[in-house]
């Protein structure tokens, strides 16, 4: 989720026309955890500010707004948001890249497997 957050609030705050040591941005996120059938479907929903704080000449803040993102605005960010959590998974050792395709694999030994990045400790 930190990898998300900070790659959409850099894009914002980018976008606003600073660097991220000279604005900020702000985000909510709630954790849903089910879905509309009450099945076990943990998401995300965040929501972010539409631009970015920064300190004005005269000690206040400044709210800089920004335009909403377009298509090719929104397909930059999910190829950033892929590539650094494929990244982090592969730095991680969850998963091995294969060179000779853009996908990952992830080696499955058994069902348990996948247990450690649903956040569950087999017994």
């Amino acid at each position: 989720m930190q990898i998300i957050h900070r790659a959409i609030s850099t894009h914002i705050v980018n976008k606003a026309g600073f660097t991220t040591k000279q604005a900020k941005t702000g985000a909510v996120t709630i954790i849903q955890r089910f879905g509309s059938a009450l099945n076990l479907n943990i998401h995300f929903h965040m929501l972010f500010l539409e631009g970015a704080i920064s300190e004005n000449p005269w000690g206040g803040t400044t709210f800089t707004r920004i335009k909403a993102p377009s298509h090719s605005d929104m397909v930059e960010l999910v190829h950033t948001i892929s590539q650094r959590i494929a990244r982090y998974l592969e730095k991680a050792g969850f998963v091995e890249r294969d060179m000779e395709n853009s996908f990952l694999n992830l080696p499955i030994d058994d069902e348990d497997s996948l247990l450690h990045l649903q956040g569950v400790h087999p017994d």
